[in-house]
């Protein structure tokens, strides 16, 4: 388990990587974390192995929205050996990525949270405002 003053520390990195405010990093590592409780493979964003991911994976239940509908899945989700390593990645995958790119230009938390929905992070269709809860509690 990790604590959230060690979200905040590797938060802290990411955001010097991609000028997204640490807050923002530190609430949805916290949402996708349950607040550092949950993080298998040192996974704190929830970040998916898809085709272009070279490293370690592993396949893992997770709650996916589908035509509105809640449904349980297995998909894979990287893995990595640090939780350094994956605040690292979700830096190179915000920064570089331009599904994403109007995060890094976001002036609001909301407006930050709002881009990372329309750019296809999450399914949930209440993503935003519980990563808004999250930004309250960090």
């Amino acid at each position: 388990m990790t604590s959230m003053a060690d979200i905040s520390k590797y938060a802290e990195e990411a955001s010097r990587r991609t000028g997204v405010p640490s807050s923002v990093i530190a609430a949805q590592a916290a949402l996708e974390s349950r607040y550092g409780k949950s993080a298998p493979g040192n996974n704190y964003f929830g970040i998916k192995a898809f085709k272009s991911w070279n490293g370690p994976v592993q396949n893992l239940m997770t709650t996916e929205y589908v035509n509105g509908k809640k449904v349980r899945v297995r998909q894979p989700f990287r893995k990595y050996e640090t939780p350094v390593q994956s605040f690292v990645d979700w830096a190179n995958l915000i920064a570089n990525n331009p599904r994403y790119a109007n995060v890094l230009t976001a002036t609001t938390p909301e407006e930050a949270f709002k881009a990372l929905k329309a750019g296809g992070y999450a399914t949930d269709p209440n993503y935003v405002g519980k990563l808004m809860a999250a930004h309250s509690r960090v």
